[in-house]
């Protein structure tokens, strides 16, 4: 009998590699929503209606975004083994985790909302400043902190839920939560009422749980093609409904679809992650993207964090969907930001100091 170390088999090293390829593409698909963005916004302009389209498309195609990230967090912290860690060592780690970046970039965005005054509103009292953090809202894109939040504190008592039922029991919850957030969006889009730091990320619980009831994936040839007919039907019918709602819906509701709890976005992130979560990644060609897989894993939070800025500074040096052809902005600026954004994302992860600011 052999006593040398055993290697890792394909399939361990697989399921490293799905949850840095959905870290990757997730990351690439965020910033691609917040670039395409500023072509969809142009559909009252009266401008280039086919270069609309495609960045309507885009930006449809790019929904599932979000919601997977918080799913592949339920596949990774859900796990029944993980109970032993204890709920007081995992609130003081990922609370260690979670405060330095939540208060130095509210902190920063907000101090950038004065600077560049005219793209978001400054707020000029005191009472203003305390509806921003109320409603979560230091920069558009900062929510998502808020949201982690919740589930964090959640997920001790999901553990529970997770280690005394099997996955289909799991699935059932997750469906049910997932169908009152769809609910509550609908509710709150038409009637316009804003969320809040304490609901905000309540809804993306059922996110959450369906991670961890999915984190085996879509493993047979049959599961595959369904869920890839569920996404192309899913990214198709978000494009061609919010060019209707547009056209014919009002305030929040005519971008109703992109919400992350439209019925079209719930079939599009459990499609992705299905796909993503049940692939093996040892070809030839996986193997060769897996340093690039692995370098935008390891700074998909921090490019999250960062990207808005470098959006923005492109965007007011004249890289705007208003200024440049469909073809060269989307590419072009989604690129460069993504790079720009790993690039300061590694120059804050080299130091102590400044690491926890980028996770």
């Amino acid at each position: 009998m052999t006593t040398a170390p055993i290697a890792p088999t394909d399939r361990d090293d697989s399921r490293r590699d799905y949850a840095d390829v959905v870290r990757a593409l997730g990351t690439l698909a965020v910033v691609m929503i917040h670039v395409a963005g500023g072509g969809v916004a142009l559909f009252d302009t009266g401008g280039d209606r086919a270069a609309w389209w495609v960045y309507n498309v885009a930006d449809s195609a790019c929904r599932w975004a979000v919601p997977v990230f918080v799913m592949l967090s339920g596949a990774l912290l859900l796990d029944p083994a993980k109970t032993h860690e204890g709920t007081g060592r995992f609130y003081r780690k990922r609370l260690a985790r979670i405060a330095p970046p939540l208060f130095f970039w509210s902190a920063f965005y907000l101090w950038l909302r004065w600077f560049l005054p005219g793209h978001i509103p400054f707020p000029a009292t005191p009472e203003q400043a305390l509806k921003t953090f109320l409603f979560a809202n230091p920069y558009y894109h900062l929510y998502f902190l808020f949201v982690m939040i919740t589930v964090y504190v959640f997920t001790p008592a999901l553990r529970r839920i997770t280690g005394s039922s099997d996955t289909a029991t799991v699935r059932g919850y997750a469906f049910v939560a997932l169908l009152f957030a769809c609910g509550d969006t609908l509710v709150r889009s038409r009637y316009a009422f804003p969320s809040n730091v304490f609901a905000m990320g309540v809804p993306y619980l059922g996110y959450f749980l369906l991670g961890y009831s999915l984190r085996n994936g879509a493993t047979m040839n049959r599961t595959r093609w369904l869920c890839g007919v569920g996404l192309v039907a899913s990214v198709a019918v978000t494009a061609i409904g919010t060019a209707w709602t547009m056209s014919h819906w009002h305030g929040a509701m005519r971008q109703y679809l992109y919400n992350f709890f439209s019925p079209t976005a719930c079939v599009m992130a459990v499609c992705v992650f299905a796909l993503l979560a049940g692939a093996t990644y040892t070809s030839p060609i996986a193997r060769t993207l897996r340093p690039v897989t692995r370098l935008l894993s390891d700074t998909s939070f921090g490019v999250y964090l960062v990207h808005p800025l470098l959006l923005l500074l492109a965007q007011r040096q004249g890289f705007g969907a208003e200024r440049m052809a469909w073809w060269l902005y989307l590419p072009g600026v989604t690129a460069c930001v993504l790079v720009a954004s790993i690039v300061l994302t590694r120059l804050f992860q080299a130091t102590r100091v400044t690491r926890p600011l980028v996770g």
